[in-house]
């Protein structure tokens, strides 16, 4: 699960660090972000019988409801850059999605900048927007 947790993480980093970079380089493009929120899936197929089968059962939303963040977070015309889009109810896992804040440590500048950096290195493509 911490690996999860690291991975999201890192999403909203690169994306709110992309949406900088293009801001910095007058390039008009839309960066937003989703989460599906707590959603049936096969994540959890070995977490064991209570995570699995008791606490998913109760607490997670169906997997319609979890697509609905990305999709609207990919067709809302309206949506601004850096907007993140996740469900609100029950600590937001479940619910419709609307314009939700991601962590403190999502917005780290200086952390976004690192990763950046390492991402251009690890995948040999640097970005130049001029």
């Amino acid at each position: 699960m911490w690996l999860i947790l690291k991975s999201k993480l890192a999403n909203l980093l690169f994306a709110y660090e992309l949406d900088r970079q293009l801001k910095s380089n007058n390039i008009d493009i839309t960066v937003v972000s989703a989460h599906p929120g707590y959603t049936k899936t096969n994540l959890v197929r070995h977490s064991g019988f209570f995570v699995q089968s008791i606490i998913t059962n109760i607490l997670a939303q169906s997997v319609e409801m979890g697509t609905l963040p990305i999709l609207r977070a990919a067709t809302d015309i309206n949506a601004a850059s850096s907007e993140y889009f996740g469900p609100t109810k029950m600590n937001d896992m479940r619910g419709y999605p609307e314009v939700v804040r991601s962590s403190d440590k999502s917005y780290d500048k200086d952390l976004a900048g690192k990763l950046w950096k390492v991402s251009e290195k690890l995948t040999q493509i640097i970005y130049n927007f001029t």
